[in-house]
């Protein structure tokens, strides 16, 4: 999860319209944009499995059972057959255009899928927020109440001045 958090903060803090398409969206959006970088930059480039059976039609020879085989998670996330055209390119609508979740094997696939890639894709979701919003903390000279709705990130009135303080002051 925090080499993912990296290369997504690189990825966001590197891309203004990206980042501000980021802040701007909803949970379904800002998971796109998470879902597509990873395919991307996938945290295990390679992964090594083991053959239970004979594999026909996906090499010219088959493949015994019991080999060894050495699998590629980058080079099948960009293989333009599965992801379509400008498998290099980062598009976070490419998921929605071909119907598909979790296809792409960053997270594994079958028995061997991710069990917490809900939970990574979140923490990344909260870490890249927080990076990208101004800190409203009662040291920086904001109220308790703005530091609070800030944390919260929601509006919390402001009891004294009847006011509602804002949670997100992005960057600007």
């Amino acid at each position: 999860t925090r080499e993912f958090m990296v290369m997504a903060a690189w990825h966001l803090l590197e891309k203004d319209e990206l980042r501000q398409r980021f802040l701007d969206g909803d949970d379904a959006d800002k998971t796109a944009i998470l879902r597509e970088i990873l395919r991307l930059e996938p945290m295990a480039g390679m992964i090594y499995r083991r053959t239970t059976a004979e594999v026909t039609g996906v090499t010219p020879e088959p493949i015994p059972a019991d080999t060894r085989l050495s699998l590629s998670i980058r080079a099948a996330n960009v293989d333009e057959a599965h992801v379509g055209a400008c498998p290099f390119a980062l598009d976070p609508d490419r998921a929605k255009r071909f119907k598909v979740n979790d296809s792409y094997l960053s997270f594994g696939a079958g028995e061997h899928l991710c069990p917490g890639r809900n939970v990574a894709l979140s923490e990344a979701r909260v870490a890249i927020y927080h990076l990208s919003v101004k800190l409203v903390t009662r040291g920086a000279g904001r109220s308790a109440t703005a530091a609070v709705a800030y944390r919260a990130a929601t509006c919390v009135p402001d009891e004294r001045t009847a006011t509602p303080e804002q949670a997100r002051e992005e960057i600007e």
